[in-house]
């Protein structure tokens, strides 16, 4: 590589790591919230009533996805590379474009949702209530979570434009700080007002606008959105012909994910459905991290691969892949180890889901590797090939979930959504290295692999020998000394070059913040 390619994707990988750093507090905020919001609204509503608030939540986003057209990626493919080069116009024609498509189908696709409530309502949850809530107090939650759904697909649109144009910071206060905080807070405030789960679903519909708010105002500081010489020019055709496979693939990845707990509330029970949606909702937190290194990973995909530059794509993304491997592996260890405490945390009847969590949380080592080459492969203008993965990942889930689901419940709907993941990971990755010669094996991988099989060697063995047992206080400590031997292990084996840059450029920024000097 020449030395300013070189350059260049030395400040690749730097960019991706400040990126990462300065979501970084907003994801660890996210993440407390979210542990809040998991330990607190379950045990406020209870099993039953949690599983009806997963099910409307579910109805409402295929609203979302549906009325969203495939823009998202779209917009954030099309934002980075005319942030690029510097070609406003055309920046401001995506966005205004993308918005009015987004609204107006939300809208129309939230009248049709609010039509059909009394259906859905009625026809949900054949295996029983479990004590939940009857069809009007089901049919009330969905209308008031349809309202939110154009919301939500409005304010997605407006994060992914930030994150496409590499306002990380003003993105993640938003969504990750504002939004889920303003939303918990809503919630409990309004359930002990008396109002119950409709008061739950309506401050989903209140943060969301309020947080819709916040990304326009944040968009228009990054790039005036109107006023005097602020042209827009929209290049509809190119545009589209992108973004309309996404469609398919926005609908099918959400009914690929999705279908297991349809599929569940179907068979079983209302409070089935709460346990695995607390199942769920835990692994949402637990993929949070790999936010970190992907925040900026997407856009610069599409900049990297729009400008020909594939070497340096390539080696970001071994070195991402290396990076979201090395931070999941202790995560994923210390839910193997405590899985049904962690579960059990959340309340007792949840317990139940403590197998599925941990095989869902299993798949998350090869998501490190296959996310990441599924965005490259989507930024390039793949959108086609995304689609196929996408449909075909519904087709397994839909399949395994109608095999397993009659006879194994909560955990036959993990392994259907387990059989879909590990279905999408070989497909992108096959794909990845196919299409852009992506891989992310090397040797630097030994590291957090040895790493890894050490502490996790470690913690069976104070299972088994019994040091620790399956209590809350154990599992603290257990997890602690894990990501210690773990971490431990790592830095016993050295660094890379590229982590002790990294490593170099937050202590010259904490050093600069902090007022101090270089020694």
């Amino acid at each position: 590589m020449s030395e300013s390619g070189e350059t260049r994707r030395d400040k690749s990988h730097l960019e991706v790591a400040r990126g990462a750093g300065i979501a970084s507090a907003g994801v660890l905020w996210e993440i407390g919230i979210r542990l809040a919001s998991i330990l607190l609204v379950p045990r406020i509503l209870g099993a039953a009533n949690y599983g009806i608030f997963g099910f409307a939540m579910r109805v409402a986003e295929i609203g979302r996805r549906v009325s969203s057209a495939g823009l998202y990626d779209g917009v954030m493919r099309y934002v980075a590379i005319h942030e690029s080069r510097k070609d406003w116009a055309r920046l401001r024609g995506a966005i205004f474009f993308a918005s009015k498509i987004i609204l107006g189908l939300g809208l129309l696709l939230a009248l049709v949702i609010l039509l059909f409530a009394p259906w859905i309502a009625v026809n949900s949850f054949q295996g029983g209530s479990g004590g939940g809530a009857g069809p009007e107090e089901i049919e009330g939650v969905i209308r008031a979570v349809a309202i939110a759904a154009p919301l939500v697909a409005f304010l997605t649109l407006l994060v992914r434009a930030l994150r496409g144009m590499k306002r990380v910071g003003a993105a993640t206060a938003v969504f990750s700080i504002f939004l889920p905080t303003a939303r918990l807070a809503l919630v409990l405030g309004l359930f002990a007002l008396g109002f119950g789960m409709i008061g739950v679903a309506w401050a989903v519909v209140v943060s969301s606008f309020a947080a819709c708010l916040l990304a326009i105002r944040a968009l228009h500081q990054a790039i005036p959105l109107w006023g005097k010489d602020t042209p827009a020019i929209v290049e509809k055709k190119e545009f589209l012909s992108f973004s309309i496979p996404l469609v398919g693939v926005d609908i099918f990845s959400f009914l690929a994910l999705n279908a297991d707990f349809f599929i569940l509330a179907w068979y079983a029970s209302q409070e089935d459905a709460g346990i695995y949606n607390a199942v769920i909702r835990l692994m949402l937190i637990l993929t949070l991290p790999l936010t970190l290194v992907q925040t900026l990973l997407t856009p610069m995909s599409a900049s990297l691969s729009g400008e020909g530059r594939l070497d340096e794509l390539r080696s970001l993304y071994r070195t991402a892949t290396r990076w979201i491997f090395t931070s999941m592996v202790p995560i994923v260890l210390v839910v193997l180890l405590f899985s049904d405490v962690f579960l059990g945390v959340v309340g007792a009847d949840y317990m139940e889901g403590g197998d599925s969590l941990a095989l869902l949380a299993a798949t998350l080592l090869l998501a490190g590797f296959a996310n990441p080459a599924g965005y490259a492969v989507t930024m390039s203008g793949r959108s086609g090939i995304t689609l196929l993965n996408s449909v075909l990942c519904f087709l397994t889930t839909v399949g395994v979930a109608l095999w397993l689901i009659p006879e194994f419940g909560i955990f036959g709907a993990a392994g259907a959504r387990a059989a879909s993941l590990l279905v999408n990971n070989a497909l992108t990755l096959v794909q990845g290295k196919w299409i852009l010669g992506l891989n992310p094996f090397s040797l630097a991988l030994l590291k957090p692999a040895l790493a890894g099989i050490l502490a996790c060697a470690a913690g069976w063995w104070a299972l088994d020998s019994g040091w620790l047992e399956q209590r809350p206080l154990d599992a603290l400590m257990g997890s602690v000394a894990v990501a210690g031997i773990f971490l431990g292990a790592l830095l016993a084996m050295g660094l890379g070059a590229e982590d002790k840059e990294v490593i170099a450029a937050a202590r010259q920024t904490i050093r600069r913040r902090l007022g101090g000097r270089k020694p």
